[in-house]
């Protein structure tokens, strides 16, 4: 176990001897599981699926049966070599010798976890869309009926919603949006999760939309929070628009919404001036922030310092880089 975990060959190398000696493996399932985990970590696919199929052999035979956490191993790795294709190829066997879902609503929802990893350790576009119609498909079910491949919870929803937003695929990013507000609805959270996508994509067409639905609350639609606000003022200012990303922060505090800015809506607002090349007014907005006692964070001082280094003042940078250091005891990253 301990060489699993840090050296595979070693491990390899161990129960190859074991073998040899004709010593017998008490736990054979744990022992393949953690070599095809070790395996996959250190992006051998290759030695994972020969040992997989070793394994169905060996397993079943000291056991009569095959153990579902094998495959659930092998899905893993596959996730971690960032092969979407081969973990769904899994993911189908899987379901064939076990049934599309299993008894232990905890073993599909790890399943799930896995998938969605797998997609993002491909950074495709094409793998996220395949896996959602994977995820999504209408297979028969145990009891005779008809239904969706996979209950997904609201976690798995937000995760799906960070994976488009990491593709720059806002169209479907607003799909899983709409299925999750029809399914277990739809948090604040994950309203936030579709902007910060969305101005990754400097979509703020988009992000403008999604934003008056909430704050009208039209189709069961949460209230902006604070960090909905902070994603406003980042889309508008990655998309170079710093007077809008200025209105949605004075939107925050005003009669009808009531927030109080936090360091990150700072942070943020600094960044979109220094983007519009306003270094002045980034500055400005530092100086206003401190005026307001709001202690300021390592990405506020991380920002005034790449605006400092945008106008070639090493100087400004080094007085910032003390007073985060020396003032407010912020230990950087």
């Amino acid at each position: 176990g301990n060489c699993a975990q840090r050296v595979p060959e070693r491990a390899l190398e161990l129960v190859t001897r074991a073998h040899e000696q004709g010593v017998e493996l008490e736990d054979k399932t744990w022992v393949y599981s953690q070599l095809i985990h070790s395996l996959g970590r250190v992006k051998r696919l290759a030695d994972a699926e020969k040992l997989f199929a070793e394994s169905l052999v060996v397993v079943y035979e000291k056991e009569g049966q095959v153990p579902r956490v094998l495959f659930q191993r092998m899905v893993e790795a596959c996730g971690m070599c960032g092969e979407m294709e081969r973990a769904l190829d899994y993911a189908d066997e899987m379901a064939a010798v076990f049934g599309s879902q299993s008894a232990d609503h905890r073993e599909d929802e790890s399943l799930v976890g896995h998938l969605i990893s797998a997609a993002f350790s491909s950074r495709s576009r094409a793998a996220a869309s395949r896996l959602l119609d994977w995820l999504t498909e209408e297979v028969p079910k145990s009891d005779g009926s008809v239904g969706r491949r996979h209950s997904l919870l609201d976690d798995h929803y937000k995760q799906l919603i960070r994976l488009f937003g990491r593709v720059n695929n806002a169209d479907k990013a607003l799909t899983v949006l709409q299925m999750m507000r029809d399914d277990v609805g739809a948090t604040t959270a994950a309203y936030n999760t579709v902007l910060g996508g969305l101005g990754s994509n400097f979509d703020t067409a988009a992000a403008t939309q999604i934003f008056d639905e909430m704050r009208r609350g039209e189709n069961g639609a949460p209230p902006p929070d604070v960090q909905t606000f902070n994603a406003m003022i980042d889309v508008h200012g990655r998309a170079r628009q710093l007077e809008e990303a200025f209105g949605y922060f004075r939107m925050m505090s005003d009669d009808d919404h009531r927030l109080e800015p936090n360091a990150h809506s700072y942070a943020r607002l600094i960044a979109a001036c220094a983007l519009s090349k306003r270094l002045s007014d980034a500055e400005a907005v530092f100086a206003e922030m401190k005026r307001q006692r709001m202690r300021p964070n390592e990405q506020v001082y991380r920002e005034l310092i790449k605006a400092a280094g945008k106008r070639k003042d090493s100087e400004r940078a080094w007085q910032l880089w003390d007073e985060m250091l020396d003032e407010y005891f912020i230990v950087p990253t």
